[in-house]
């Protein structure tokens, strides 16, 4: 009994430490990645299945009823920030249960539960880290999705064995905390607590790819398609600690007169090899990676002249482009990644519509 109860005190105590000793910040913050070593046991966490749903795991993004009718009423409240405020249950040497909630949604992001008596399924307290791995999938890395973004995340060898991290089949998180390869605590979080803790190194974030298109009943705009390649593009550079690219902005006329004049009459801006390879991409697939034209397809007099910069990497995509196709022609073509990720490069000019897309590196 005794001996338990110093367990659970010890676990507390490095908990808060691992907690509330790190500095907390308000959104979510993506640290530059750096070159790491990955773990030579790294599994992701789509090659590893979920886990079950289970115990305060189900209580992750629900109303903060739902803790007053699975705990009672909490014995102490704290009003943290305008942001958040604080519930503890069942405050004593055995039993230790902390809820944060937001204050806007009313909805429960964070659960940290110490103590045997409590609920903590499909884990048990003091189980062996052996017996745990054999039902739950313990990953090196995985990938956490906030706001149409991805972040990856990866455990240090330390992490994995001391606070390893667990997904649910909700799309929620555990963190355990590990001792002496036993379990003595655990804390369940939603994915927008999970990164502004900051306790796993963020080594990448890439943008969700998702058809714009299909979210909204409403056409986009070409300003909003352009806006959401930008930022595709810029994210794919970040993440290759590759500054920021500066948008050139083309003359509206300019930009519609291209449009139209590469649709009706393209000998007036392409080579006969471009408009071979015009013919031949617009038999294709808009998924096929090589869907596009480069600077070699165009004549680079028209170009200049409509207030084009000089040539250096151009990507033309006639029947346009969107962010996951960005993503995908990306990984699939090495010319278009080598010139996203060129150090040299410092501007972009992109044109954008519904139909055709091109860009311009310099």
């Amino acid at each position: 009994m005794i001996k338990g109860a110093r367990r659970l005190i010890v676990a507390l105590i490095v908990w808060l430490v691992i907690l509330y000793g790190w500095p907390m910040i308000q959104a979510p913050a993506v640290n530059q990645p750096k070159v790491a070593q990955a773990p030579s046991t790294e599994r992701s966490i789509k090659q590893t299945p979920l886990t079950k749903t289970q115990g305060p795991a189900k209580l992750i993004n629900q109303p903060a009823e739902q803790l007053i009718a699975t705990y009672g009423q909490p014995v102490e409240q704290q009003l943290t920030d305008e942001n958040q405020r604080r519930w503890l249950f069942h405050l004593d040497s055995r039993q230790y249960v902390e809820a944060l909630i937001d204050n806007q949604s009313n909805q429960t992001q964070q659960i940290m539960v110490v103590g045997a008596d409590n609920d903590v399924a499909p884990f048990h307290f003091f189980q062996k880290r052996a017996t745990l791995t054999k039902k739950t999938a313990l990953p090196t890395s995985l990938l956490v999705t906030l706001h149409e973004q991805q972040f990856k995340l990866r455990l240090t060898p330390e992490q994995h064995q001391q606070t390893p991290l667990v997904m649910f089949k909700n799309q929620t998180f555990a963190t355990l905390v590990m001792q002496q390869e036993r379990l003595t605590a655990v804390m369940y979080l939603n994915a927008n607590r999970l990164l502004q803790t900051d306790l796993y190194r963020v080594v990448s974030k890439t943008p969700v790819p998702v058809d714009e298109l299909a979210k909204s009943q409403q056409p986009q705009t070409d300003s909003q398609r352009q806006l959401t390649l930008v930022q595709t593009l810029q994210t794919l550079r970040q993440n290759n600690d590759q500054p920021a690219l500066t948008i050139n902005q083309l003359p509206l006329q300019n930009t519609q007169n291209l449009v139209s004049e590469l649709t009706s009459t393209p000998t007036q801006w392409l080579t006969k090899k471009g408009l071979q390879k015009l013919r031949q991409v617009r038999k294709q697939a808009t998924h096929e990676t090589d869907a596009f034209l480069t600077a070699t397809d165009f004549k680079q007099a028209p170009l200049r002249a409509a207030g084009f910069p000089q040539r250096e990497q151009l990507f033309y995509w006639p029947q346009g482009l969107n962010s996951q196709g960005l993503v995908l022609a990306q990984q699939q073509n090495l010319a278009l990644q080598l010139a996203i990720n060129n150090p040299s490069y410092q501007h972009l000019t992109l044109l954008c519509t519904d139909e055709q897309t091109m860009m311009i590196f310099d």
